[in-house]
């Protein structure tokens, strides 16, 4: 199961003048569905206003979807990071951070706390004394507690505060340093999804820099809006690209994305087309396995790219066969039914059958019903053929556009590059025509 599962959202602004009438509704999600697993980091692409705030807001909580669902993995623990972060925190920075540790800093204060009791008690109520504090300090251990500090006063510096800005209250701060602060927090939680709106803005190149090496290194999932094209270029692994109210997933990163919407610029929409090639892949946003992004990046991305297509579109042929085969098989049971009762009837006596003249009626009603459902049957069956027709030949098109015919050079050919010569014509010299 992916770690978000997103069902059918869609979410609606609506304007109202002072008298409270509706001026307008403004369509944010238009029934979106995704799907996001495990260790992806996926940036959220989009002009201003085409629902991408919206989406993170329905997902961490912060606002109600009109229609649909999302759900998150059970246990999934989740750091959001607003494009706006409100932060009210009267704490200094320093402790602000420790508070990210909670159970670090509750086993420091145990294991100071026991061993203040080692200088008191004696006998068993001393062993006792010292196995408790040896739990705990194995724990403290397994949690990294001896490193915890050097590790929080990396990550404050490294977004670009100084030892002299520690103990701040964070109340005080700007807009930028509180989003800093938010940022550095996180990072030391580690939660398994991170959902951030714009976390570059009022960032300097060093704090871009520690905040990508910190993703670099994280192993959960990322979920982000930027326009920082090389912030998404360092992080993002795919993309969704959110456009005319819905979105459709691209898995083969943000530079083999905006070469192929450069190739497009003259003609068709990129996301046009996509839709066009990948309908399964767009109405589910189904996330590539790991395992085959894995694989993929071990090929050039063109080759990949061409791959997933040619994919995609076997899979519609797998599923129209299907059909067509499920529509036969109900033909097939039709005719079957018919000519069981077309049997039973010329078995019966003539006699026998005069005495069932009461339910003739009834079985030239059902005859009539079941010759309706067989044409209808038919007719699906027809239609499925024609779509898996129509499935293959979009497969083939695509293989053709991958696999392009070598152009050959006037006057070689494809053995030993010499021009073949027509043996009777060689003999003539036009004066005989």
């Amino acid at each position: 199961m992916g770690i978000i599962k997103a069902k059918q959202l869609v979410h609606e602004y609506i304007r109202r003048d002072e008298e409270g009438n509706v001026e307008s509704i403004q369509t944010a999600l238009d029934h979106v569905d995704l799907d996001v697993q495990p260790g992806q980091f996926i940036a959220i692409l989009g002009h201003n206003g085409s629902g991408k705030s919206t989406l993170l807001k329905i997902i961490t909580g912060h606002l109600s979807a009109d229609n649909g669902e999302v759900i998150l993995s059970g246990g999934t623990t989740v750091g959001y990071l607003a494009q706006n972060q409100e932060y009210a925190s009267e704490h200094s920075i320093y402790d602000e951070m420790r508070d990210a540790k909670p159970e670090i800093i509750q086993l420091e204060q145990q294991m100071e706390k026991l061993s203040a009791r080692m200088d008191i008690e004696t006998g068993e109520a001393l062993e006792q004394v010292i196995k408790q504090y040896d739990n705990a300090r194995q724990r403290y251990e397994r949690l990294d507690g001896y490193a915890y500090q050097s590790e929080l006063v990396g990550v404050l510096k490294g977004l670009g505060f100084t030892e002299e800005d520690f103990e701040k209250p964070v109340i005080s701060l700007s807009g930028g340093e509180k989003t800093r602060v938010a940022l550095a927090k996180m990072l030391l939680q580690a939660p398994d999804l991170i959902i951030l709106d714009e976390p570059t803005n009022h960032m300097d190149i060093q704090a871009k820099e520690t905040l990508e090496s910190a993703f670099q290194a994280y192993e959960g999932t990322i979920l982000f809006v930027s326009h920082d094209r090389y912030f998404i270029r360092q992080v993002a692994k795919s993309v969704l690209i959110f456009e005319n109210n819905a979105a459709f997933y691209y898995p083969f990163g943000y530079e083999h994305y905006l070469e192929r919407k450069e190739k497009e610029a003259s003609g068709e929409p990129l996301a046009a087309r996509i839709k066009a090639e990948e309908q399964a892949l767009i109405e589910g946003l189904k996330a590539v396995p790991r395992a085959e992004r894995h694989r993929l990046r071990e090929i050039p991305e063109e080759e990949a790219y061409d791959q997933w297509r040619l994919r995609l579109a076997a899979e519609a042929i797998e599923n129209a066969a299907e059909q067509v085969e499920g529509l036969w098989q109900q033909i097939l049971e039709k005719n079957g039914k018919r000519e069981e009762r077309e049997l039973e009837h010329w078995d019966h006596p003539v006699n026998e059958i005069a005495d069932k003249n009461e339910d003739a009626a009834c079985g030239e009603k059902q005859e009539k019903q079941a010759e309706e459902e067989l044409s209808a049957f038919t007719e699906q069956y027809e239609n499925a053929q024609s779509a898996w027709t129509d499935a293959c030949l979009f497969w083939y098109d695509i293989w053709c556009e991958a696999h392009p015919e070598p152009v050959m050079d006037p006057g070689t050919s494809d053995t030993d590059g010499s021009v073949p010569q027509d043996t009777e014509s060689s003999k003539t010299d036009g004066s005989e025509i």
